[in-house]
């Protein structure tokens, strides 16, 4: 979805989608990276979307995360650590298969 538009109470539109960006998808979900502004200021929006039975269209769900461009490149910054710690946590057997995956994938 390209250039979306919320209204708002004060019957302004409070949020503008400027891209959407889906990285993850099943039959009957997505996740999205939106990039957006509400009143004027950018953030990054983590959504997850599904898809009703009786419809083809996928609708946002309660769940995401709305990031400033500060905590993005934060997070982007710890994304490493974070899969590295990820693979540790999950077990030695799945985190070395997690971690082949991630770096022939991602990299």
């Amino acid at each position: 979805m390209e250039n979306s538009s919320g209204v708002g109470k004060s019957g302004k539109a409070d949020f503008q989608v400027k891209k959407t960006i889906e990285f993850f998808s099943t039959p009957f979900t997505s996740l999205r990276a939106e990039l957006l502004t509400i009143s004027d200021k950018p953030y990054i929006a983590i959504a997850k979307f599904w898809k009703p039975e009786d419809s083809d269209e996928f609708v946002p769900t309660k769940k995401s995360i709305f990031l400033t461009f500060e905590q993005w490149f934060a997070l982007e910054k710890k994304t490493a650590e974070i899969t590295k710690s990820f693979a540790t946590f999950v077990g030695t057997g799945l985190g070395i298969l997690y971690l082949f995956y991630f770096n022939n994938v991602f990299t």
